[in-house]
C-alpha cells in the first residue's frame, strides 16, 4: 500500500469519528506527513547501520560516511517536504546500491 493511500485512508477514518477536529490546512498536512516520514528515515537508516556494522567487509569510512549521511538528514527539517522526499530516496537509493555491491563480493 502506498502511503499517499495509506494516508487518506487514515484522513477518512479521523474524519468519521470527529469531523471537527480534521480541519487541517496544507501545512499541518505537511507537517504530519514530514513527521511520518522522519519515523520511517530514523527505522531505515538504523537497519543501514547495524547491517554495516554486522557486515566483515565494512571500513571505518563507510561507516563513517553512514553516520554523517544520518545527521545530515535529522538536521533538514527546515526544507520543504518535497525536498525531503528527494533526498531520502537519493539516499535510499545510495544505501541500496552499497548493500547490493556487499552482497555481490
Amino acid at each position: 500500500m502506498s502511503t499517499s493511500t495509506a494516508w487518506k485512508e487514515l484522513l477518512l477514518k479521523k474524519k468519521k469519528t470527529n469531523k471537527d477536529s480534521l480541519n487541517l490546512d496544507e501545512n499541518q498536512e505537511q507537517y504530519f506527513r514530514f513527521t511520518k516520514a522522519s519515523r520511517h528515515l530514523t527505522g531505515q537508516i538504523s537497519k543501514f547501520i547495524f547491517q554495516l556494522i554486522e557486515s566483515e567487509k565494512v571500513y571505518i569510512e563507510t561507516l563513517d560516511s553512514a553516520l554523517n549521511a544520518y545527521m545530515h538528514l535529522l538536521e533538514i527539517k527546515n526544507v520543504g517536504f518535497e525536498e525531503f522526499i528527494e533526498r531520502l530516496t537519493l539516499f535510499r537509493n545510495g544505501c541500496q546500491e552499497f548493500l547490493d555491491s556487499l552482497k555481490n563480493k
